[in-house]
């Protein structure tokens, strides 16, 4: 089995945007979760680019996993991600918005 371990290579390449506020931020140091209490509870939208990930033409991957490592640990309700993946070169803000 195939191992990668990368990590975000700047801080331009992760951030977030609230659509309902049009709040957009790529120079963020964490990656934020969940409702944003500052935007009326509304969801929170974070990205993640990691550079030269090669993956062979006729290779299959059966497994993937990210690990996350909490920033601080709050009570109350449990957050659901959905985790997507994207197999495009320089993705820009307008790319990325339009996936939400």
């Amino acid at each position: 089995m195939a191992t990668f371990l990368g990590s975000v290579a700047a801080s331009g390449d992760d951030g977030l945007w609230i659509p309902a506020v049009s709040n957009f931020g790529n120079t963020e140091t964490q990656i934020a979760t969940g409702n944003s209490a500052a935007a009326g509870n509304n969801p929170v939208h974070s990205f993640v680019r990691v550079d030269n990930v090669t993956v062979s033409g006729d290779a299959t991957i059966t497994d993937a996993y990210i690990n996350w490592i909490a920033f601080i640990t709050l009570s109350g309700t449990t957050c659901d991600l959905t985790i997507s993946g994207v197999d495009e070169d320089d993705a820009d803000c307008a790319d990325i918005q339009r996936r939400s």
